[in-house]
């Protein structure tokens, strides 16, 4: 996966994860929706793309999908955990950063992320096709005053990178994540920072701490290289 945002790939793995589904669902002989079912697909529909998994209720769910589907939205996503208006405004503000500093980037996200949910620890490795999963603490500043708009699009960038190398691989046809999906999200973080810190009238401190930290961190992966651009 490249360190640059791409929509235009993006869409075409969704698209062609639309047409392993299609096909299974016809081979299977199992009612499918139609072919312009929803882009990005829902993490079931993504899910049984990747592993072949179909069943006569997913085809159900998806056909039903198709039907009631109100066409194209801001940000697709499904907030599938209890949020608050404040967690709202929160997932607004950060929507709205990405769009003014790296608008490129949203942009993929809007292709790949099909649901964000929230848990009470931080995300784990796994990420199920389309799921951006965020930790909640991500909704509330930093004690060192890092916001939480800021906590949260770095959070969206970092989880919407591993679902967009998620599935770059499904759409190949392997049901592994490759390790280089984490440290491009590692990068991608960094660059958010410097577009961040580069846009504001002065340095943060709390985001010059926090790219810096960062940027340790893909030094040490990278056996002691570091990313700008």
């Amino acid at each position: 996966m490249d360190l640059d945002p791409d929509h235009s790939s993006a869409r075409a793995d969704q698209e062609t994860l639309r047409r392993v589904l299609l096909n299974a669902l016809e081979q299977a002989g199992l009612p499918g929706p139609p072919p312009e079912l929803p882009l990005p697909l829902h993490p079931a529909a993504a899910q049984a793309a990747r592993e072949r998994t179909l069943t006569r209720e997913l085809a159900q769910h998806l056909n039903t999908a198709a039907r009631t589907a109100d066409g194209l939205v801001e940000w697709p996503v499904e907030l599938s955990d209890s949020w608050q208006p404040a967690d709202r405004a929160t997932f607004a503000s950060a929507v709205r950063l990405l769009a003014a500093v790296w608008p490129q980037m949203l942009d993929e996200l809007r292709a790949t992320v099909s649901q964000v949910t929230l848990l009470g620890a931080p995300p784990t490795d796994a990420t199920a096709l389309g799921v951006a999963v965020i930790d909640r603490q991500c909704l509330a500043a930093t004690p060192a005053g890092l916001p939480a708009s800021v906590r949260l699009a770095e959070a969206l960038v970092h989880e919407g990178t591993r679902c967009r190398g998620a599935a770059e691989v499904a759409a190949r046809g392997t049901t592994t994540a490759e390790p280089s999906d984490r440290p491009v999200a590692l990068a991608r973080c960094v660059l958010l920072y410097e577009r961040l810190l580069s846009a504001g009238p002065a340095a943060e401190p709390a985001m010059e701490e926090r790219y810096g930290r960062l940027r340790a961190e893909l030094g040490a992966m990278a056996g002691g290289g570091g990313a700008r651009g």
